[in-house]
């Protein structure tokens, strides 16, 4: 018997496919994150015992067909206060652009060098499990910010 799976089970294993991440959300311009924007993004492993309260699990993927980073954050991490700060109907708002680290790099397979997400207003989309967001990246040989380690 031939099993069918679904469109949308192929999307979110595709979803879960990414490096498994925790991004904190904030801006690198504030001594605490706060603001709006992407303050740091580290390997979930690594924040798992230092979460903060700004911290978001999710997965990072490149969609091939756009060279686009896919930020699948879970709805479960994402409270109603970060949801309505971060995640408003406008979009999510990133003001600076921030230089990806090299491990992320190293693991998204991206060309060797500095690579950075641009700066800009980006629409999300709920599928009732991730809320996601398609940045632009590209290469950059220097960077207004370099995201944080974790504390």
């Amino acid at each position: 018997m031939l099993s069918v799976i679904s469109p949308y089970a192929t999307y979110l294993r595709h979803c879960r496919s990414g490096i498994s991440v925790e991004v904190r959300l904030g801006s690198p311009e504030s001594p605490n994150c706060s603001g709006l924007g992407i303050c740091g993004i580290e390997p979930e492993s690594v924040l798992s015992t230092t979460s903060q309260s700004n911290g978001v699990r999710g997965y990072l993927r490149i969609d091939p067909p756009t060279g686009r980073l896919l930020i699948h954050f879970t709805n479960e991490s994402l409270g109603e206060e970060i949801r309505q700060k971060h995640f408003p109907p406008a979009g999510f708002s990133l003001g600076h652009e921030v230089q990806l680290p090299n491990w992320l790099v190293a693991a998204l397979r991206l060309p060797a060098g500095r690579h950075r997400i641009e700066a800009g207003s980006y629409p999300t989309l709920d599928d009732g499990t991730f809320t996601t967001l398609s940045v632009r990246i590209s290469a950059a040989d220097e960077c207004q910010y370099t995201l944080r380690l974790a504390a």
